[in-house]
């Protein structure tokens, strides 16, 4: 038997799922969103900078060693994959990602940052006021990993409450799938602020979704102007 299609907007356990392909643009416009897209590595970023690109946003792109150019994007994604990292130096991770975001410039607004992985986003939500955080594994999952010390649950433990810390601050929270959507429930976080992209969405409908996400997230921003990003931000525009 198939599995019903995923929700198109957040929705509470056992509300109906709407249809996916709904449009919605004929009701509201597409905002030019200023967005920071923080991940560990360009690979498998490339469509979503595209659908963006293609509905007018303007994403930029933060590595841990600082911010990438469109050219430099394109060199790096040609052969660049993710590699599976110890949780051992995750929170060394999380002092590298706050150093990096915050030396983007602190001059000028960014108006979200968009964090693709556990350290991006603590560091993101603890000095960033809008931040959207986007799951396709829990942390903890690293460690049961392959090679990992018997015993090392404890340290996943950890990270599970740490994660928590994140989801919960996010104001928005994107997911992938069925199993994620319910992990996200299950960790505390309202079912107003989950917000589920599945990757056979058109492009069109998924700049919707993500349109959608930012907007809640944004109306969801921490007060004050002391973390700022922004004059160096370059949004990817021409090059793809």
């Amino acid at each position: 038997m198939n599995s019903p299609a995923l929700p198109a907007h957040p929705m509470a356990p056992g509300e109906p799922n709407p249809q996916l392909s709904e449009p919605t643009s004929a009701i509201r416009p597409m905002r030019a969103w200023k967005v920071l897209h923080a991940s560990e590595c360009s690979a498998g970023l490339q469509s979503v900078l595209e659908i963006q690109i293609a509905a007018g946003m303007r994403p930029s792109l933060l590595l841990p060693d600082g911010l990438v150019s469109p050219d430099e994007w394109l060199q790096r994604n040609s052969g660049e994959g993710a590699s599976r990292k110890s949780l051992l130096g995750a929170w060394h991770e999380v002092r590298q990602w706050r150093r990096a975001i915050l030396q983007a410039d602190p001059h000028h607004l960014s108006e979200l940052v968009h964090a693709h992985t556990f350290a991006a986003g603590m560091a993101a939500v603890r000095n960033c006021p809008g931040v959207v955080y986007d799951v396709t594994a829990f942390v903890e999952d690293g460690a049961n990993a392959s090679g990992q010390p018997e015993g090392y649950s404890w340290l996943g433990r950890s990270f599970r409450v740490a994660e928590q810390f994140v989801l919960t601050r996010a104001g928005a929270v994107i997911v992938h799938s069925r199993d994620v959507y319910a992990g996200v429930l299950r960790r505390g976080v309202a079912p107003e602020n989950v917000f589920v992209l599945d990757p056979l969405l058109a492009p069109a409908a998924a700049a919707e979704k993500y349109d959608a996400a930012y907007r809640h997230a944004f109306s969801r921003r921490r007060g004050g102007d002391s973390h700022v990003l922004g004059s160096r931000l370059q949004p990817i525009t021409a090059c793809l």
